[in-house]
């Protein structure tokens, strides 16, 4: 249900009768999903990751794509597509950017100067 037909019609209704336009009964701004992760929550979802889940998420913030995962850890393409799904809704997260910031905030991530891989 589109809640700016309401506003509209609202808004027709008070031209046709003089009165003023009523505000809608529901919140319409869009839910600020970083708002709701704060350190300690970060920290508890961090502790929520599996080991390969954790993998996943160094690679990915070391700029390997899905397909390339897949092959350095010998499964396949849609298995890391559930994985990073997974993660992203344990961590809170939209994309892979949103699960390498919340993966910093929570320590999962440090920065370091190299990473060996065997490929």
């Amino acid at each position: 249900m589109n809640t700016q037909n309401f506003d509209n019609l609202d808004q027709l209704k008070a031209q046709d009768s003089g009165l003023r336009a009523r505000k809608p009964l529901i919140n319409t701004q869009p839910f600020n999903n970083s708002d709701r992760l704060s350190a300690q929550s970060s920290q508890l979802t961090a502790r929520c990751l599996s080991p390969r889940e954790t993998e996943i998420v160094h690679l990915l913030a070391y700029e390997y794509s899905t397909k390339q995962i897949a092959h350095l850890l010998y499964v396949s393409f849609d298995t890391i597509k559930t994985h990073r799904k997974n993660i992203q809704y344990k961590l809170g997260a939209k994309n892979v950017a949103g699960i390498v910031r919340v993966a910093f905030q929570s320590g999962i991530l440090m920065v370091e100067e190299s990473i060996e891989v065997a490929v």
